[in-house]
């Protein structure tokens, strides 16, 4: 057996050199092996670009803000399972500017009107979420906008908004935003990129190091629930919407069980320092009421379970470097040693941004199924039908013109539904017929009629 991937193989005889380009090998490679042609793609455009192309980094709200300007609107572009208000919020009180939001919808006019005016006086951010629900007030909101705009506004102020895609959103708004999509992270290493890169730093605990080493394994968690869905039923049963707000949930209940603190104190008095960590509690805070509360089948919730309880232990704490069960020829393991770090305080060097860097640096980069623990089955499956459908998808793109000057796909089928309406034959007056058969007991036209 050749062990190099199908779409690096040399193809056989001729066909290698008949294939002198990616793109002929990647046509051949279509016919053969349509679960790898996802790789082929990636392969390609990461020779003829760059590997930037392909590397699905989480977006950075800091960087975001950074580049936004007061008199221009922020416009978060929703997808399934995302929903940018925490990070906002985070992102707002870092830079101590003051949050306002609503939820756009029925009797939410005034109100947002209201706010507004305020924020851009006052130097708020402004966040008007779920636009896509009031299409109808878009107009006048518009104007509001541009009223104030022409006045001088705080340059703290900055509009935000968010929506799902919606055929009758406001062009000339989209025109003139700052336009922000936020697709779920696709891959382990993505999820938790976005995990880590949306925080500034780590919630003050006591227990600060098995924090950290917690928060990874929660981190784990939820990336793999959320990456479980790829493999369409040999994942999930039911396919569910897990999102942000499930981790924040339990990262708060992280810390809360070893000992949230706040300028060195302990915020809950029951706390008791140094008392063993409440697994178990954890375990099922976690799986059965968070998690499990978006879980309808029951086979999905054994099996959140059974991730619950595997990774959720003392196990995850005590080596210096946890590694996720059955991943033990993969690089998935947590990224530091620190009780060989002698040299700088542990809580101020290790930061969000040092573990997003060497997740970066460091993780696989293609996920094998065994990570899932799934068979190399399950993986052909998905891959299959994710090529399918990124081709389809480019197929839809491709303009339907027929070479040579011909008609094009629509006037084609034009012309054949205007010979179907020719040859039907003319209405049936139904008034007309049944004066004619009253009286007449036939059960077919009694039926028909």
């Amino acid at each position: 057996m050749n062990p190099s991937p199908p779409e690096l193989a040399q193809l056989p005889g001729e066909w290698e050199t008949k294939c002198d380009d990616r793109l002929k090998k990647m046509i051949v490679l279509r016919c053969f092996r349509v679960d790898r042609v996802n790789f082929a793609i990636r392969n390609y455009v990461e020779a003829v670009m760059k590997k930037d192309f392909v590397d699905n980094r989480p977006t950075i709200m800091k960087d975001v803000f950074d580049d936004s300007r007061p008199e221009e609107p922020i416009i978060f572009v929703l997808s399934k399972g995302v929903d940018p208000t925490e990070v906002i919020s985070k992102e707002a009180d870092a830079r101590n500017v003051q949050f306002e939001s609503i939820s756009m919808g029925k009797g939410q006019s005034e109100k947002a009107k209201r706010i507004l005016s305020e924020g851009a006086a006052e130097g708020q951010w402004v966040f008007l979420a779920n636009t896509h629900l009031s299409i109808s007030l878009l107009p006048e909101l518009e104007n509001i906008i541009e009223g104030i705009f022409k006045q001088k506004v705080s340059e703290d102020f900055r509009l935000l908004l968010s929506a799902a895609p919606h055929p009758d959103f406001s062009i000339s708004l989209l025109q003139k935003s700052m336009k922000i999509t936020q697709e779920p992270p696709k891959g382990i290493k993505s999820g938790m990129l976005k995990v880590y890169g949306a925080k500034q730093e780590f919630t003050g605990v006591d227990q600060s190091r098995a924090f950290r080493k917690a928060l990874f394994g929660l981190a784990w968690f939820h990336t793999i629930l959320i990456e479980r869905k790829k493999f369409k039923s040999l994942g999930w049963n039911v396919t569910y919407a897990f999102n942000d707000s499930d981790y924040n949930v339990c990262e708060d209940l992280l810390a809360n069980y070893m000992g949230r603190s706040e300028d060195g104190k302990p915020v809950d008095e029951f706390y008791q320092k140094g008392q063993p960590i409440a697994w178990s509690a954890l375990q099922y805070l976690i799986a059965s009421c968070n998690y499990g509360g978006r879980v309808t089948d029951d086979r999905d919730r054994r099996l959140l379970e059974v991730y619950a309880k595997e990774i959720f232990n003392d196990s995850l704490i005590l080596p210096e470097r946890w590694k996720p069960y059955g991943t033990d020829e993969l690089n998935y393991q947590y990224p530091f040693d620190e009780a060989a770090n002698k040299t700088m305080a542990p809580d101020d060097f290790y930061i969000p941004k040092l573990f997003y860097d060497e997740i970066a640096a460091k993780m696989e980069d293609v996920d094998k199924p065994l990570a899932y623990g799934q068979h190399v089955n399950a993986e052909i499956n998905s891959q299959v039908i994710e090529s399918s459908e990124l081709l389809d998808s480019i197929l839809g793109l491709t303009p339907q013109k027929v070479s040579g000057g011909g008609d094009s796909q629509e006037s084609g089928t034009l012309k054949i539904l205007e010979d179907i309406e020719q040859r039907l034959p003319e209405f049936i007056d139904l008034y007309a017929l049944k004066a004619k058969l009253r009286g007449d007991d036939n059960p077919l036209n009694v039926v028909l009629v």
